[in-house]
C-alpha cells in the first residue's frame, strides 16, 4: 500500500533536522510506482521531494543515485549549465532508507516534444556535451564504473549474445549489430563522463532549455553514446506536453559530437549543429546503440 504524504512528511521531519512542514502533497512525476513520492513545502517556503523505494531495484537505482549527487562536488556542478539535485537528509524505513532533495525547477516533456524545438534541442546538446566535458578523475575517486573503449565493447556483445539467446532477436538486426562490434574503426573513441541513464524524463525545461537533470544512477565513465541512444526513437514532431506552463513548437537540432559532422547548411544555426535525425543516424553513435 502506498505511503500517504503526511506519512512521508513525518519521515522528511526524521530525515532533515529541525524541518518545519507546511504542505506535503503526491508527487508522481518520473516516479513510475518504483518510489512513494511526496513534494513537501516548509514554513521559511522551501520545496523538497522525498522519495521511499518500493522494490529492491529501485533502492539499488537510488543508492547509485545518492553516489553520484555526492560524487558530482560544486566544482563539477560549476560546470554544468543546469542545475542538479541536492541531498537534503535521509532516514531509516522498513528496510529501507527515505531520501530528501532539494526540488528542481522545471517540466517535463516527451522526447518527440523535446526535439520538436530548436531551441530545447540546442540546449539538450550542450547540456550533454557538458556532462561528458568533465574531468573524469572524479569518477574513479567516487567507485564509479570505468570502462575503456574496448570494455564498453566487450559489454556490448554480452548484451547482444543476451539478447540473441532469447530466440527473439531478428536475424538481420542480430547481423548488424554484429557487424558494428566486429568494425574496429566504431570503438576507437575516447570515454568520457557520461550520466548513463539519460531519458526524456532525466530533463528538466525552463524557458525552453534545461534547467535541470535528473537521475544520475548511472553515472560513470564509458561511451559517450550512450547519453544519445534515447534520441532515436523520437520524431521532432509537435508536443505532447506533460506540463501546460510550456510550448515547445518547432524543429530540432543540437550540437553535433565530433564523429557526427554535420552538412546541413540549410539550417540557419551555428557550425556545428545539426538536425536530430542527422545526429541520431551517424555510423559512429547509430551503430553502437
Amino acid at each position: 500500500m502506498a505511503r500517504s504524504p503526511l506519512t512521508l512528511a513525518a519521515l522528511a521531519t526524521s530525515a532533515v533536522s529541525g524541518l518545519d512542514v507546511a504542505q506535503a502533497r503526491r508527487h508522481s512525476a518520473g516516479a513510475h510506482g518504483m518510489f512513494d513520492s511526496a513534494l513537501i513545502v516548509t514554513a521559511d517556503n522551501r520545496t523538497l521531494i522525498i522519495r521511499v523505494p518500493n522494490s529492491q531495484s529501485a533502492e539499488t537505482e537510488q543508492s547509485a543515485d545518492l553516489v553520484a549527487l555526492r560524487a558530482l562536488t560544486a566544482g563539477n556542478r560549476s560546470r554544468l549549465p543546469f542545475d542538479v539535485p541536492e541531498f537534503v537528509g535521509q532516514t531509516p524505513i522498513a528496510g529501507t532508507r527515505a531520501i530528501v532533495y532539494e526540488l528542481l525547477a522545471g517540466d517535463t516533456f516527451d522526447a518527440d516534444a523535446l526535439t520538436g524545438h530548436e531551441g530545447v534541442a540546442g540546449s539538450i546538446g550542450r547540456g550533454i556535451a557538458a556532462i561528458h566535458g568533465l574531468p573524469t578523475a572524479f569518477v574513479g575517486t567516487a567507485g564509479l564504473p570505468q570502462q575503456s573503449a574496448e570494455q564498453c565493447r566487450t559489454s556490448t556483445i554480452e548484451i547482444i549474445d543476451q539478447a540473441a539467446n532469447t530466440g527473439y532477436l531478428p536475424a538481420a538486426l542480430l547481423r548488424r549489430w554484429e557487424q558494428a562490434t566486429d568494425d574496429d574503426a566504431l570503438w576507437q573513441f575516447a570515454p568520457t563522463v557520461v550520466h548513463g541513464s539519460m531519458s526524456a524524463d532525466s530533463l528538466l525545461i525552463t524557458d525552453d532549455s534545461v534547467s535541470g537533470v535528473l537521475g544520475w544512477s548511472g553515472l560513470c565513465v564509458g561511451d559517450p553514446a550512450r547519453d544519445l541512444h534515447w534520441l532515436l526513437s523520437a520524431r521532432g514532431e509537435q508536443p505532447k506536453r506533460r506540463s501546460p506552463r510550456t510550448r515547445l513548437p518547432g524543429r530540432a537540432v543540437i550540437p553535433a559530437s565530433r564523429n557526427a559532422p554535420c552538412s546541413t547548411p540549410s539550417l540557419s544555426w551555428p557550425a556545428g549543429c545539426c538536425t536530430v535525425h542527422r545526429l541520431a543516424t551517424s555510423p559512429s553513435w547509430t551503430m553502437r546503440w
